[in-house]
């Protein structure tokens, strides 16, 4: 038996408490179609908040293009957008996050004519300097050990105080440069790193064989993009065009993009097993998901050159619970002896794409259906941490990959999957919210993972938790409309708009079910959308279930 845990936790750190909400099943269902509405008609649009670090290179085109309105927006933003200690980076403290980031401002500013001796220049190179105090290889980015080097030496050329000889990976980032010379060039994923070739990259090189086609982007990526340009020493008609789309209201740029198939199956994974996905607004992104489909499976975006495991179990799942047919054996190619890749090019394993191989192979019908999930169990088990949660290559935050092995190990290994959920439990602050670090304000995308976890937890056990959700989809429901911080991880920390939007409708209305005692709760095992079909062919009719909540979208 699964007991409530003790409210001893939270919001000690000095965070409010929320005015008590009325959070009845039916407001709960209302609330989570308005939002899953509007998150799935956002999708495809590929919609981020602004970082400092693309923000930067943007903003160092001054010198070619002083006058271009996108660039002076981006100096603009750098301007308004330091933190109290006079860095740049996200709320939520990372090292590596906050180095890169205030790096590329300093330079962005400092190209764009900021003095070096003004009080945001001295103030965030002071900021760099505590940073570079704290880092360390366990808080390390998508290589930003590889990323710092160039970026110290581009801050040094510039004027400003930093000793390229002082900063760690100097070594690292010198030999990256050496032995990534072919490979950076060549459509491999490292390639979205090319600014780590700094004064070596050749911008020949780098518009011929890195953009995209349909954008006009170098690796899907505003910072490889703006560094091609400033490489090149002239303007790229079609690299500005694409930076100029990929820059928000506020000046700042997004960290990469399109990723428009992420964000379409991330989104709709939060909804699935609820009737959310049968809304009229879901069918295009369903259609985004079923054109972009391929027997090899999918990347992030049509227009990244590799696809990946991750977004490619999803896309499947998303399309099963649509009622596709889709083949598992895309998953042959990942497995190595005692883990799944997430990239072919990878050379060790990592948790997500682990826990994603169990959970398709444990939807979808495979040969040796068996054996391959030992090897991912395998690799999970080793990599669970003592309190039962994960944490991956995706999230500071231990919460969403918790909430995924939940999701993925109930009914394959039930006493991990019942450590994980009792970790959400513990983890959830008095006031029913969930943060992504202890030491950071509570959000409401975590609160939704949290809760997401939670009610994939009781589908085991449907007693589990109640009260425990209850909490939290009161907290939800008063806070759902609340900005994400940027807690996902590639070079920098970033926040996926729609995708955190989606996961807060999905977790409204599974928690309007796990609190609705008189219906069942509705399970992925119990919504389908017709007969399985093969890719492409359209589900048949909507369930009755689907259709009072589809009613509230239409007219």
């Amino acid at each position: 038996m699964i007991h409530s845990k003790p409210r001893g936790k939270g919001p000690s750190e000095g965070f409010s408490v929320a005015a008590p909400t009325s959070c009845s099943p039916a407001s709960l269902r209302r609330a989570a179609v308005e939002l899953a509405t509007d998150a799935l008609r956002r999708v495809g649009a590929s919609r981020m908040g602004s970082v400092a670090y693309d923000s930067g290179f943007v903003a160092r085109l001054t010198p070619i293009l002083p006058g271009d309105p996108t660039v002076q927006a981006a100096a603009r933003y750098l301007e308004r957008s330091a933190l109290p200690d006079g860095s740049w980076g996200s709320p939520v403290y990372n090292p590596h996050d906050r180095a890169l980031n205030s790096l590329s401002a300093l330079a962005g500013l400092a190209a764009a004519g900021e003095a070096l001796r003004s009080p945001i220049i001295e103030r965030g190179t002071e900021a760099v300097r505590t940073a570079l105090a704290r880092i360390t290889a366990a808080n390390q980015l998508v290589g930003s050990d590889l990323l710092l080097p160039p970026l110290v030496e581009r801050c040094a050329e510039l004027g400003l105080e930093v000793d390229p000889d002082a900063w760690p990976y100097r070594k690292v980032g010198r030999l990256a440069q050496a032995l990534y010379g072919r490979t950076l060039y060549s459509g491999h994923p490292v390639g979205h790193l090319i600014e780590l070739t700094g004064e070596g990259g050749d911008p020949v090189r780098i518009f011929a064989r890195l953009t995209a086609s349909t954008s006009g982007s170098v690796m899907c990526a505003p910072s490889s993009t703006a560094f091609g340009v400033e490489r090149a020493g002239r303007p790229d008609a079609r690299a500005m065009d694409y930076l100029r789309r990929t820059q928000n209201p506020d000046g700042g740029q997004r960290h990469f993009g399109p990723y428009e198939l992420m964000e379409a199956a991330y989104s709709m994974y939060a909804m699935r097993g609820t009737p959310l996905l049968g809304l009229p607004a879901a069918a295009p992104a369903l259609r985004l998901l079923r054109e972009a489909w391929m027997p090899t499976g999918v990347a992030f975006s049509r227009e990244f050159p590799a696809v990946d495991l991750d977004d490619s179990v999803l896309t499947a799942l998303v399309l099963a619970a649509s009622g596709e047919r889709v083949a598992c054996d895309f998953l042959d190619s990942y497995a190595r002896e005692g883990y799944f890749l997430c990239y072919l090019t990878d050379r060790r394993g990592a948790v997500a794409p682990n826990l994603h191989a169990v959970e398709a192979l444990k939807v979808l019908r495979h040969p040796m259906r068996d054996e391959l999930t030992e090897i991912a169990l395998g690799y999970v088990r080793k990599n669970a941490r003592p309190d039962g949660s994960f944490i991956d290559h995706y999230s500071v935050s231990p919460n969403y990959p918790t909430w995924h092995a939940v999701e993925a190990l109930a009914g394959v290994d039930d006493a991990m999957a019942s450590r994980a959920a009792l970790f959400l439990a513990a983890s959830q602050r008095a006031d029913g919210s969930w943060s992504p670090t202890n030491e950071s304000p509570s959000t409401a995308e975590d609160t939704a993972y949290g809760l997401l976890g939670l009610c994939a937890f009781r589908r085991i056990q449907p007693g589990a938790y109640l009260e425990e959700v209850e909490q939290g989809a009161r907290w939800l429901l008063a806070h759902r409309d609340d900005e994400p911080l940027p807690t996902w991880i590639a070079k920098v920390l970033y926040a996926p708009t729609t995708m955190a939007k989606a996961a807060v409708a999905g977790a409204l209305f599974a928690a309007a079910d796990a609190l609705d005692v008189r219906t069942a709760s509705i399970s992925p095992a119990r919504v389908r959308l017709g007969e399985a079909q093969p890719v492409g062919a359209r589900a048949s009719t909507l369930p009755a279930a689907l259709a009072p909540v589809a009613d509230q979208t239409r007219g």
